[in-house]
C-alpha cells in the first residue's frame, strides 16, 4: 500500500512560480451558456502564464467583484515537484464575463479550509473514502478483500450538511443510520455501484477486485484526486491491468473518472468495456426510474422509509454508434468509449433528496443535463498579454 510523500502545497491567493519576465497578467472570463454556473472549475495551464510574470515571487489572483483575492489551487499530479495547473473555482451569471488579474505580490494570505476531503482507511478495513460539500463515495480495499468481500464498484454516502462527516462517522462506527449529517443508505456488494468499470463478453460481466495501492494527488481546498491501482482482472482469454484516477470537486455531485487500461491481447469486438449504476428494487415500493441518452443515464430510487431518494447518474462522451442500456440483474450498463491508447473518461456522481441541494426527481434530472451542457461548454479562457 502506497501513499504519496509529497503532499500538494495549497495558497489560497498567493502562487510561487517558475522563473519570468513581467509582473501582470489580464485574463478574460466567460460562460458561454444561457445558464448560471456555481462552484465551475477554470484551468489556467502553468506554460501559458509563466512568460509574463515574475515566477520567483508570489502571484495574487484579483477577481471582479470588490477586487478581492480568489482562492487558487496548483496541482502537481505527475509529482515532479513542479506544478502544471492553476485552479480557479468560480461562479458565473448567464453568458456573464469579467476579466481576473494575476499579478506579482509580496503579500501571501492564509488558505481556506478545504471543502474536500480523503484519505486510506486502515481501522477500517483498508477502505478509501472522499467527499466534498455535498457528497461522499468509498471504495473497497485488500484487508476487506481478504475477508470475501469483494468489489471495485464506487459506494455512496449520502450528506445533508457542508462540512466533513468521513472521519466523525468511522471513528463512531454508526453511520449507517442518519443522524442529521446523512448516513450510509446505499448498498454496492459485488456490483459496479455509482459509476465503477467492467467489462462485458459473452453475457457475463467481469470486473475487478479490490484495489491494491492508492497514491493521493491533490488534497484542495476545492479539488481532490487521488489513483488507485488493481491487481489484473478480466477473463482468461484477456487479462486487463488498471489504475483509475478521480477527481472530485467542491460544490458538485459527480465525480470524475478516468481509467488507464493495458490489454494481455488485442480486445475482440465482442468484448465492450461498460460502466454502470445498480438499482435496489427491493428497497422501496416506489418503482425505479431510468433515463437515457447517447451521452447519459439517469437513475432515481427510493431507500426505505423514512431515509427519501437516491438519484445517481452517469455522463460519457458520445459514442459513434448509438447503444442501448444493457440490463445485468439489478445493474443497468452502459457502454463507454475508449481511446487508442487504453483511456476510459467519464462521470459518475449521486444526490440525496432530503439534502439541500436536490429534493426531487425533477431537481436531479434537471442537475444532471444542466452539468452535462457545462461539461460540452467550458467557460472561456482568454489571455490579454
Amino acid at each position: 500500500m502506497k501513499h504519496n510523500s509529497h503532499p500538494l502545497i495549497i495558497l489560497t491567493a498567493a502562487l510561487m512560480l517558475g522563473s519570468c519576465a513581467s509582473n501582470e497578467l489580464s485574463i478574460s472570463l466567460e460562460n458561454p451558456l444561457n445558464i448560471q454556473r456555481n462552484s465551475a472549475l477554470v484551468e489556467i495551464q502553468r506554460s501559458d502564464i509563466e512568460a509574463y510574470l515574475d515566477c520567483s515571487s508570489p502571484i495574487m489572483v484579483m477577481g471582479p467583484k470588490d477586487h478581492s483575492a480568489l482562492p487558487v489551487q496548483f496541482l502537481d499530479l505527475n509529482q515532479d515537484d513542479e506544478w502544471e495547473t492553476l485552479l480557479l473555482q468560480v461562479s458565473m451569471e448567464a453568458q456573464e464575463r469579467f476579466n481576473i488579474l494575476l499579478s506579482n505580490s509580496n503579500e501571501l494570505l492564509e488558505s481556506d479550509a478545504s471543502k474536500v476531503n480523503g484519505r486510506f482507511v486502515p481501522e477500517r478495513k483498508d477502505d478509501f473514502a472522499w467527499e466534498n460539500d455535498r457528497i461522499a463515495f468509498r471504495m473497497y480495499g485488500p484487508a476487506l478483500e481478504a475477508t470475501g468481500e469483494i468489489s471495485s464498484g464506487i459506494d455512496v454516502w449520502v450528506k445533508r450538511v457542508e462540512y466533513p462527516i468521513i472521519d466523525k462517522w468511522y471513528a463512531s462506527g454508526k453511520y449507517h443510520s442518519d443522524n442529521g449529517e446523512g448516513a450510509d443508505l446505499y448498498k454496492v456488494g459485488p456490483t459496479l455501484g455509482c459509476g465503477g468499470l467492467g467489462l462485458l463478453f459473452e453475457d457475463t460481466l467481469y470486473t475487478s477486485k479490490n484495489f491494491t495501492e492508492y497514491r493521493i494527488l491533490a488534497e484542495g481546498p476545492f479539488h481532490f484526486v487521488f489513483e488507485l491501482d488493481y491487481e489484473t482482472w478480466g477473463p482468461d482469454s484477456l487479462r486487463i491491468s488498471e489504475t483509475k484516477r478521480i477527481s472530485l470537486d467542491a460544490g458538485q455531485h459527480f465525480n470524475h473518472i478516468s481509467s488507464e487500461l493495458t490489454f494481455s491481447t488485442t480486445l475482440p469486438e465482442t468484448m465492450e468495456m461498460v460502466t454502470g449504476l445498480v438499482a435496489h428494487p427491493i428497497l422501496s415500493e416506489n418503482p425505479v426510474s431510468i433515463y437515457s441518452s447517447d451521452d447519459y443515464m439517469i437513475l432515481y430510487e427510493g431507500f426505505k422509509d423514512p431515509n427519501g431518494f437516491l438519484g445517481t447518474a452517469i455522463i460519457r462522451q458520445p459514442l459513434p454508434a448509438k447503444q442501448a442500456l444493457k440490463k445485468y440483474g439489478d445493474q443497468f450498463l452502459m457502454v463507454v468509449p475508449m481511446t487508442p491508447d487504453g483511456t476510459i473518461s467519464y462521470y459518475a456522481g449521486a444526490a440525496w433528496s432530503k439534502s439541500p441541494w436536490i429534493n426531487s426527481e425533477e431537481d436531479w434530472q434537471n442537475h444532471v443535463k444542466t452539468f452535462e451542457q457545462q461539461l460540452n461548454h467550458p467557460i472561456q479562457v482568454t489571455f490579454k498579454h
